[in-house]
């Protein structure tokens, strides 16, 4: 199971430059009088953290936008910078990816390269969760806060220190990774040996938490995460609500405490309202994993389906492909075919958009390169002609375990894809199958009609004629085929057969016409007699083109026609045998 404290970590930025600062009034949208400018924008850093220990991320937008303008009049570009980095903060709450990049956008072409410090790692630091929330990209993300924790470290900013290194726990936390284990340690030594406030140390302890519990100390978790509860109800830290208890949860379902896993699990998602996004569709993951596991797998695929809901509407693809591999093979564990292919077609486009195996290899590429560093300042503190030798043999071992580790890791996402590209294409034969042995496609009912009942009754009808002349007449197979051609087929006009179409197969015409192309190629390619060449093939079906052919035939399937006609030949073979 796996979480992230970036919904906290983020926070330590809102209050960059606001210490010593009181307690802010009730917000308005005033600009101040020019000789309090200063002043004010000290008492504004200080609601910023208030606002932003609240969850009230739309309330940082609209207090910061007047003053936005105002620093833009008075071309103090260093405040102007800190609020266009504050809201596009906010909007990385929200989850509103074009916000945050306009923002993001417009603070570069303000930055002259002499921002300070504080500034540059906080633009690191939204830079390294946009990365990860909306392109999934974890070596990124960790370069971005390295990079930002070098800015600050060595100065007295512990707050922003232990942020950075909250954020890095979490990198590694996601990939399983106990190296991490060093970091959280160092946050949580930060956060003592200072003396911080109630807000550090409840990142330190889910720093804590989370490195224990992938070192598989559950105790010791448990304990960290008391901790953060005790600290999070102190300071009223409400966004950390939902987190904690998720990962209290986690722990107890890994005790094999389930009626207390499942209370915490409910207990999560009260608080919700103060909970940003990437949170909520932890626990929604989570919670699922844990319902399938006890034997709940209707509650499971709903908890699924709101999260993969939620992915969709954010643009957060971060958990977008965990929650598609789940739906797939609960839907198909369940008869749910359709649903099935289509979460598993999801799910191989959204791992080929997203390079998922050059990331992860470029992600152990960094901590190799990390770590070899810290190895070398390690060794120039000792004796050099002693730890020379031992060097070169700690060094070729190492990268000899990377290696070996790499290759098996292409080799089983290698046998993963070949997997999927053999249930894809046995589920597609099934439904083609399927549809061959019906008589006729019947259209839908409920919510897809949404006429009168006499248009709803006359279009029913013509979506009759409109697959029949498919499935008998192989009408599909003109090359010169049109919305015209097939309404003055049926004697009627291309409105009425458009309408028909995009209501009960809830598709375009051309979309429609290579559905029930590929069905054809697929039905033909599934004979064992099969042996035209899918060129000619493609001709038969009334594609222009070969090359048009493979291009439908692999959206509509999800492979290729040649990896399609293999899988079901080789399936064939089997039941043969």
């Amino acid at each position: 199971m796996h979480f992230s404290l970036r919904c906290l970590t983020v926070l330590a930025f809102a209050a960059i430059l606001s210490a010593g600062c009181s307690k802010a009034d009730d917000i308005t949208d005033e600009i101040p009088e020019p000789d309090g400018w200063q002043t004010e924008i000290s008492d504004l850093r200080s609601r910023w953290k208030q606002a932003n220990l609240d969850g009230e991320h739309e309330k940082i937008i609209e207090m910061t936008r007047p003053y936005l303008q105002e620093a833009l009049r008075r071309k103090d570009t260093v405040t102007a910078i800190n609020c266009l980095l504050s809201i596009a903060q906010a909007y990385i709450f929200i989850e509103d990816k074009d916000s945050v990049k306009a923002y993001l956008d417009l603070s570069e072409k303000l930055d002259n390269g002499n921002i300070g410090s504080e500034l540059s790692a906080m633009l690191d630091n939204i830079l390294g969760i946009y990365t990860m929330k909306f392109e999934s990209d974890y070596s990124r993300a960790l370069e971005y806060f390295l990079s930002g924790y070098s800015e600050i470290q060595g100065t007295d900013n512990y707050r922003n220190q232990i942020a950075f290194l909250g954020n890095i726990v979490s990198i590694f936390y996601t990939q399983s990774d106990p190296n991490g284990l060093t970091y959280a340690r160092e946050a949580w030594a930060l956060a003592n040996d200072c003396e911080m406030e109630d807000f550090s140390l409840c990142l330190a302890s889910i720093s804590m938490a989370q490195m224990l519990f992938i070192t598989g100390e559950t105790d010791s978790s448990a304990c960290y995460i008391d901790r953060a509860e005790y600290y999070a109800k102190k300071d009223g830290i409400k966004l950390a609500y939902s987190l904690i208890a998720l990962i209290d949860a986690d722990i107890n379902a890994m005790l094999g405490n389930a009626a207390a896993a499942d209370s915490l699990y409910t207990e999560a998602m009260k608080y919700f309202q103060y909970a940003e996004p990437g949170t909520i569709g932890l626990c929604y993951l989570h919670y699922g994993r844990f319902c399938e596991e006890t034997g709940h797998t209707g509650k499971a695929m709903e908890l699924y389906r709101k999260g993969i809901e939620l992915s969709y509407y954010r643009k957060n693809v971060e958990l977008r492909h965990r929650f598609l591999y789940h739906i797939a093979l609960l839907a198909n564990e369940k008869g749910e075919t359709e649903e099935a292919l289509d979460a598993s077609l999801r799910y191989v486009m959204l791992n080929d958009e997203l390079s998922y195996m050059r990331k992860t290899q470029d992600f152990n590429s960094l901590i190799l390169k990390n770590r070899q560093m810290e190895y070398d300042n390690e060794i120039q503190a000792k004796e050099l002609a002693l730890l020379r030798a031992d060097k070169k043999i700690y060094t070729s071992v190492f990268i000899t375990a990377i290696v070996i580790i790499s290759l098996l890791f292409v080799l089983l996402l290698y046998m993963r894809r070949n997997r999927m590209y053999r249930l894809l294409s046995m589920q597609y034969n099934n439904f083609v199958q399927r549809i061959n042995n019906e008589n006729i496609r019947q259209a839908p009912e409920g919510d897809m009609q949404r006429g009168t009942e006499a248009e709803d009754a006359a279009d029913a009808e013509l979506y009759k004629r409109i697959e029949d002349l498919m499935k008998n007449g192989k009408f599909y197979s003109n090359k010169d085929i049109s919305l015209k051609t097939l309404s003055d087929a049926l004697d009627t006009n291309r409105t009425y057969v458009s309408r028909a179409i995009n209501k009960y197969a809830d598709m375009n015409f051309y979309n429609y016409i290579n559905m029930h192309r590929i069905m054809e190629a697929a039905r033909l390619m599934s004979s064992p007699s099969f042996d035209t060449p899918l060129k000619v093939l493609a001709d038969e079906l009334g594609f222009s083109s070969v090359s048009a052919f493979y291009k439908a035939f692999s959206k509509e399937t999800g492979c290729t026609a040649a990896r399609y006609r293999k899988e079901i030949s080789m399936s064939m073979k089997k039941k043969a045998v």
